[in-house]
């Protein structure tokens, strides 16, 4: 999740980087000619994603297209070269109205690609929808005057105007219909209640591996990952770690990402203990073994070829959502009613913004309470059903991609006309 390569290089080599800084200190050079257009100022706009094989990609990049708009997709991953010079090739031809990235994926750390897309007044758009802090770990060199900042969950709000962003904007996830409509699951009988999810083990262990722990260091962590497990309300890491008197230092990031994904692990493990001692299933990786040891625990589904189908197969579908998230809900509160399947999640300050909890959603705030409402809803149907219906038609009113894409557009359209006048 965060950026872990030296981009810099990736993004562009010593030559065309002096080539471009060379063009762009010229008043009127070629390059600055071919994108002095305006942008976002006509109905249809043109977009250019930065691809670098993340899960949304597919299911926005259709929603820009099926509301009218052109996308191009611009390789930006591991091993895609030159990203700088593609881009600038691309854009002289395409035209784009903007440039939209996911968790700043495709940007190099030191800002360089940014800074020429703000001296050619290229507007960027980047949609978070996995912590910020944990992704540019202080660095601000991405806050340009161009980039506009969408959060799926605004608690990371000061964190990012801190660093300089001055446009932040909540943007929540949203559920791809054609994704829903489809799938195909291989097992005949479905467990009468699953968990479906990554057990963590690996990425706590990764990043707990990037640390050289001391015994008051580790201390100070198990405190913090005890209150983020099983804290209400709930809060950063980031700041509880603060609080501990460790928010200086390079390391300050390390130890919030391993301090969040392993209180995540322990919280999901909970979770998903109790799925399983109420007869369910859990599905995912072999290292739910470690964590929960005896369980019925099943392959990994895939995301768009068999989800969808198990979601509807299941009766009661259960979510934890990810502790990197305070307030925000994640993908399984769209997909699983989205798909026509019932889900009963953790209760998340914005499931009450987005959903009409109790008729359009059913929660938990405890352990305790999910073994209670397990039994409840598994021995009624029907109740089920109606808040499968209230849910799956709120998602297709309020909450798809194409809902998402509008709504991004018109505030990159707002963002435009403030900037040219």
């Amino acid at each position: 999740m965060a950026v872990r390569e030296r981009a810099e290089d990736r993004v562009a080599d010593g030559g065309v980087r002096e080539s471009v800084d060379s063009l762009l200190r010229r008043p009127s050079s070629p390059l600055k000619r071919a994108f002095d257009y305006p942008k976002c100022a006509a109905e249809k706009v043109r977009v250019v994603v930065l691809s670098t094989g993340y899960f949304l990609e597919r299911g926005v990049s259709r929603a820009f297209k099926e509301s009218g708009h052109e996308v191009a997709a611009l390789p930006a991953g591991k091993g895609a070269p030159d990203v700088l010079k593609a881009l600038l090739t691309l854009g002289a031809e395409f035209k784009p109205d903007l440039v939209l990235s996911f968790n700043h994926l495709g940007f190099d750390e030191g800002g360089i690609l940014a800074g020429v897309l703000d001296s050619l007044q290229v507007p960027i758009a980047v949609w978070y929808v996995d912590s910020p802090t944990l992704v540019l770990r202080g660095r601000s060199e991405n806050a340009k005057g161009n980039v506009a900042v969408f959060l799926w969950d605004m608690s990371y709000e000061p964190a990012m105007r801190e660093l300089g962003f001055d446009r932040v904007e909540f943007l929540p996830l949203a559920a791809d219909l054609a994704t829903a409509a489809g799938g195909k699951w291989r097992e005949r009988r479905p467990p009468p209640a699953a968990f479906v999810g990554n057990s963590m083990l690996d990425p706590a262990s990764d990043w707990e591996g990037r640390i050289a722990w001391t015994a008051g260091l580790k201390a100070s962590a198990e405190r913090v990952r005890g209150r983020l497990a099983g804290g209400r309300p709930r809060a950063l890491a980031e700041g509880l770690l603060r609080e501990e008197g460790l928010g200086e230092g390079a390391r300050f990031f390390e130890i919030a990402g391993a301090v969040t994904w392993r209180a995540t692990l322990e919280y999901r493990a909970g979770i998903a203990r109790v799925v399983g001692e109420c007869g369910g299933a859990v599905f995912g990786d072999p290292g739910w073994r470690k964590v929960l040891g005896p369980v019925d625990l099943r392959p990994p589904v895939h995301y768009e070829r068999e989800l969808p189908a198990l979601y509807r197969a299941v009766p009661v579908n259960v979510n934890a959502t990810s502790l990197q998230m305070p307030r925000a809900v994640n993908q399984r509160v769209f997909d699983v009613p989205a798909a026509g399947g019932f889900l009963l999640t953790d209760d998340q300050t914005d499931l009450h913004d987005l959903f009409d909890a109790g008729r359009e959603a059913a929660a938990f705030s405890s352990a305790e309470e999910l073994r209670e409402q397990i039994a409840w809803f598994q021995s009624r149907p029907e109740e089920r059903e109606r808040i499968v219906q209230a849910g799956r038609e709120r998602v297709r009113r309020d909450h798809t991609y194409g809902h998402r894409v509008r709504t991004l557009i018109e505030r990159m359209r707002r963002f435009c006309r403030e900037e040219a006048g």
